[in-house]
């Protein structure tokens, strides 16, 4: 049965013994002792000099409920949703259950207590109207004048990166992002180089770099962080940029499916960085296991060959170490010579497609032999031209482009090509093969 009530005054010290539905849209005077088995929704004032038992559902928007509340059962806040407030001390038991419903980044159940909240039991989280939230949206949805305890389980909606919060006075909840730190050479910004352990930066240090990537995410980052030593222009010279990179997180069950991908920034010494070029990557993904796959614009692409287990705490996914290789598929990266050899993408993928090939039926070759004949600064045609500047036909990243001449690029694709050990015959039309399940 349901009782709707505008006035009630129990008068004398009396027992009321809820076993069904309670409203109260106007006063609610208790003085005795009040049992609720069932649902008592308050929505205005609940004046209890009594006690309250609650081992049934307690919600509403209400005014006011004073005096101390202890809940055994159920406290909903709200309709869908609102906020709950107790004027004075509130205390779950172990059997207690908080039930908050977030509708959007500003409007969710909150439960406001003036005096002391002593947190026990459980706390059941769910989304309302297909509410999809975001890295960064927060939730306060418990106030008080001094908080005690935790809670015993948490029930959050599935598919996101929860954290959990809890300070002197507030309960705290927040979408954070998974995090990674992947290492990856690029053997472009190595060659000519002499030292294994940096890559190059010419692109960085003649102000090629644009601050805008050049993949389909468009993200952009401060000119500030080209800067040599970073933005502030003191940090490790080994932080400087390189080049932006593209990241891929791939499904553990099909490594062929992208989950999510983003453009990011790569250092001289392999660490690839978020676009304020110092902190971790991150994503808007549940925690779990994923597949990671790096691509660069005129490299071939590589995958772990096994899952990474992601979650809030960075995760370092190293693709150059030789000892311990991750990388899916053969010879999926060129082995750079050193004590030990450590590994990079191949370079020479200038056409863009997913070979690295010198001659042969889908060379890359014509494609910098295109670039240069016909750059406007090239009135003779000459081959030996150089042209300066961001250019997917600088295999070796070093700013400048040239099919032949003093420092051509070509030269680089066919050192690789006849260097790769799938190469017994030294063809120079052997394609060198992206190592990606779909290719």
């Amino acid at each position: 049965a349901t009782l709707v009530i505008d006035v009630f005054d129990d008068g004398t010290p009396s027992t009321l013994i809820n076993d069904g539905t309670i409203i109260n849209t106007g006063i609610y005077t208790n003085s005795g002792a009040l049992v609720n088995n069932g649902t008592f929704t308050n929505n205005s004032i609940f004046d209890n000099s009594g006690t309250f038992s609650n081992p049934g559902t307690l919600s509403g928007i209400n005014t006011s409920h004073t005096q101390d509340f202890t809940n055994a059962g159920t406290l909903s806040p709200g309709n869908s949703p609102g906020t709950y407030t107790f004027n004075n001390n509130y205390s779950a038991q172990t059997t207690a259950n908080l039930q908050i419903e977030l509708e959007n980044a500003t409007t969710f159940d909150i439960v406001t207590v003036t005096g002391t909240a002593a947190i026990n039991g459980t706390l059941e989280v769910t989304l309302l109207d297909n509410y999809s939230p975001i890295v960064g949206d927060t939730f306060t949805i418990l106030t008080a004048g001094n908080i005690s305890g935790t809670f015993d389980t948490i029930n959050l909606p599935a598919g996101y990166n929860w954290d959990v919060r809890y300070t002197a006075t507030e309960v705290i909840l927040e979408i954070i992002p998974i995090t990674l730190s992947p290492v990856v050479f690029l053997q472009g910004a190595l060659l000519s180089n002499g030292n294994s352990s940096v890559m190059r930066d010419d692109l960085r240090s003649l102000g090629y770099l644009p601050t805008t990537s050049p993949y389909t995410d468009g993200l952009t980052c401060d000119a500030s962080v080209f800067n040599t030593g970073g933005t502030n222009g003191t940090g490790n010279t080994n932080n400087d940029i390189v080049d932006w990179v593209w990241i891929e997180l791939r499904d553990a069950t099909d490594n062929t499916l992208v989950i999510d991908g983003q453009s990011a920034l790569l250092q001289r010494d392999g660490d690839v960085v978020s676009i304020d070029g110092i902190s971790v990557v991150s994503f808007n993904q549940a925690s779990g296991n994923y597949y990671l796959a790096i691509k660069h614009r005129n490299h071939l692409a590589v995958m772990t060959t096994n899952t990474i287990t992601l979650n809030r705490t960075a995760t370092t996914i190293n693709f150059t170490e030789s000892t311990t290789p991750i990388t899916f598929g053969t010879n999926a990266q060129a082995t750079i010579a050193d004590t030990p050899n450590v590994l990079a993408l191949w370079a020479g993928n200038a056409n863009g497609d997913t070979i690295v090939q010198y001659s042969g039926t889908s060379p890359d070759t014509p494609s910098i032999l295109s670039n240069v004949l016909n750059d406007a600064g090239n009135f003779l045609n000459f081959p030996t031209y150089s042209v300066s500047g961001y250019n997917t036909n600088d295999i070796d990243m070093n700013g400048s482009t040239q099919y032949s001449g003093t420092t051509p690029d070509t030269p680089f694709i066919l050192q690789n090509v006849l260097a790769h050990p799938g190469n017994f015959l030294n063809f120079s039309t052997y394609p060198i093969e992206e190592q990606l399940p779909e290719n």
